[in-house]
C-alpha cells in the first residue's frame, strides 16, 4: 500500500482483497485470527473507498461483520481453539450472518491449530458454511486474496436443483469493490448490453447480494468469466455442467466490441446481431466524442495506473483518443503482468509493477510534463500533474451517488466525460473579468459566439 514511506511497494495487501469479496456479500462475515491491528485493513475499504460499505458498524451496537482473535505474541503459546471456537460460534449464531470465512494471519497459521477441524465442528453445530482461507497472504497480494474468497464460495454454494438454461448467464469474476453507483451501473450495462444478445444475466458474483441468492447461479447454461475470479468460475462450471468462456473486461470502445462478439459467438447468436447490437449502441457514443475529442482530448500527455485486468483497456482507451502515455504503472505482483502490451502499444514505456513510492515519483518525473494522471488514490498520491482522474481500487476521492458507470459504452462515455470535466481549463480569463463587471455594474458587452460548437 502506499505510504509516507518512500521504500513502501504501492499495491494492497491479501487480506484486503478477501475483506472486497466479504464487502460484496451482504450477508458474509469473516474472523481474522490476529492481532488487533487487522481490524485496520477495513479502513481500505469502509469510509474512505465504499461510502456504502456495511463492514463496520457505527450504530455501537458492535457488530462488524469482521472480528478479530486478538492474538498476540504472548497468546501464540497457548491453545487457542477454544477461543477461536468461540468466536466462530458468535458469529455462526447472528441471525445477519448466513457465511463466515476465517483468515488465518500467516503468524498464527505456522502453530498448532487445527483450523479445518474448528470449521467441522461448527458448521455441524450451526448449519452454516464457514470457509477457510489459504494462510500464505505473504505469498499473494489483494487480488489473490479476491480470487480466493471467492472460489471458496464457489465450492461451498448450494446448487441442489440446478437446471442450466442455454439463454441464461451468469458472470463470475467481477470485480464488486464497492457498492456505490458506478459499479451498480456497470452491472446494469452489461446485464444490458446481453439483453440485446438475447441473453438473461441471472448472477453477477459478487454482486452486492446476500449469500443465498449467489446460488442462482445454478440457473446459468454458460459461465462468462472475468479476471478477478478465474478458478471461482471453473469450479462453478465445472459443478453446473455448464459451458465457459473467459474474457477480459469491457473497458473502452475495442474491449467492448470484442466482448459482445466473443459472448454471441459462443452463444450461437447471429453475427449480424451482434454488429447491429455494437452499431446501436456505438454509434451514438462516436458522434459524442467526435467533435470533443479533437477540441479539448487530443494530443495529451498522461500517465495511467490500474490494476492489471483494467490497464489493458485504459491503455487502448488512451490509444484510441490520441493520448500519448508518458509514464505507467501496475499495482499487483509481477505474475499478474498482462503480457504482449509491448506488441500492442509500442510507444507505450514499459509499466512498473507495484513500484515503490520512490519509484513511481522517480518515473514521473523523467516523464517530464504530464497533462494528467488516471490511477487510483494510492498513485495519485505522487502525483506531479495538476490534474487526476481517479479510477480502480482503491478511489478515496471520487464516489458514485448517482448512475457512473465505466464499463461497456456508455460506460466509455461517462469515463472520458468525467476526463473532460477535470482536465478543461478552470481559468476564466479575460473574458470572465469582463463578465463580472457586467453581472455587478449592470453593463456589458455580448459574449461572442463560443468557438466550442459540435462539428
Amino acid at each position: 500500500m502506499a505510504c509516507n514511506d518512500a521504500s513502501q511497494r504501492i499495491n494492497a495487501p491479501y487480506l484486503v482483497g478477501a475483506l472486497l469479496a466479504v464487502n460484496a456479500v451482504t450477508d458474509a462475515c469473516i474472523l481474522i485470527d490476529g492481532a488487533e491491528c487487522s481490524m485496520t485493513k477495513a479502513e481500505f475499504i469502509y469510509g474512505n473507498h465504499d461510502l456504502a460499505s456495511t463492514l463496520l458498524d457505527s450504530s455501537g451496537a458492535n457488530t462488524h461483520r469482521l472480528e478479530h482473535s486478538s492474538t498476540n505474541l504472548s497468546d501464540m503459546v497457548k491453545n487457542r481453539e477454544p477461543h477461536i471456537s468461540r468466536i466462530i460460534k458468535k458469529l455462526l449464531e447472528r441471525r445477519s450472518c448466513a457465511v463466515l470465512f476465517l483468515s488465518p494471519r500467516p503468524c498464527c497459521s505456522i502453530l498448532s491449530v487445527d483450523y479445518q477441524r474448528l470449521v467441522r465442528t461448527a458448521s455441524t453445530e450451526i448449519s452454516k458454511p464457514v470457509l477457510p482461507l489459504p494462510s500464505n497472504a505473504f505469498l499473494g497480494d489483494w487480488l489473490n486474496g479476491y480470487a480466493d474468497a471467492l472460489e471458496a464460495l464457489a465450492h461451498a454454494i448450494e446448487l441442489k436443483d440446478a437446471k442450466p438454461e442455454p439463454d441464461k448467464v451468469a458472470i463470475v469474476g467481477y470485480l464488486m469493490d464497492r457498492m456505490e453507483q458506478d459499479h451498480v451501473a456497470n452491472i446494469s450495462e452489461m446485464t444490458r448490453l446481453l439483453e440485446g444478445l438475447g441473453l438473461e444475466l441471472v448472477s453477477v458474483w459478487p454482486g452486492n447480494v446476500p449469500y443465498g441468492e449467489l446460488s442462482d447461479v445454478k440457473h446459468a447454461g454458460t459461465i462468462l468469466s472475468l479476471p478477478y475470479g478465474r478458478k471461482a468460475a471453473r469450479v462453478l462450471a465445472e459443478r453446473l455442467g455448464a459451458k465457459i468462456i473467459e474474457l477480459d473486461l469491457p473497458f473502452g470502445l475495442l474491449p467492448t466490441e470484442t466482448w459482445i462478439r466473443g459472448i454471441a459467438e459462443f452463444c450461437g447468436r447471429p453475427k449480424r446481431d451482434a454488429e447491429a447490437l455494437i452499431d446501436k449502441e456505438m454509434g451514438p457514443v462516436l458522434k459524442r466524442l467526435e467533435w470533443v475529442i479533437p477540441k479539448a482530448l487530443l494530443h495529451k500527455r498522461v500517465a495511467l495506473c490500474a490494476d492489471p485486468y483494467l490497464f489493458e483497456g485504459l491503455a487502448q482507451l488512451a490509444e484510441d483518443l490520441g493520448w500519448e502515455v508518458a509514464a505507467a504503472a501496475i499495482m499487483s505482483q509481477p505474475d499478474k503482468m498482462p503480457t504482449g502490451l509491448a506488441d500492442k502499444f509500442p510507444s507505450m514505456p514499459r509499466p512498473l509493477c507495484q513500484p515503490t513510492s520512490a519509484e513511481w515519483a522517480a518515473e514521473l518525473a523523467q516523464a517530464g510534463h504530464i497533462d494528467f494522471i488516471v490511477g487510483n488514490t494510492f498513485f495519485l498520491q505522487e502525483k506531479s500533474a495538476s490534474v487526476a482522474v481517479e479510477l480502480g481500487f482503491p478511489s478515496y476521492g471520487f464516489h458514485a451517488l448517482s448512475s457512473q458507470p465505466f464499463l461497456g459504452f456508455a460506460g466509455c462515455l461517462k469515463f472520458v466525460e468525467r476526463v473532460l470535466n477535470a482536465t478543461l481549463p478552470r481559468d476564466v480569463g479575460a473574458w470572465g473579468v469582463v463578465m463580472r463587471h457586467a453581472i455587478f455594474e449592470g453593463s456589458g458587452p455580448k459574449r461572442p459566439a463560443s468557438p466550442r460548437q459540435p462539428v
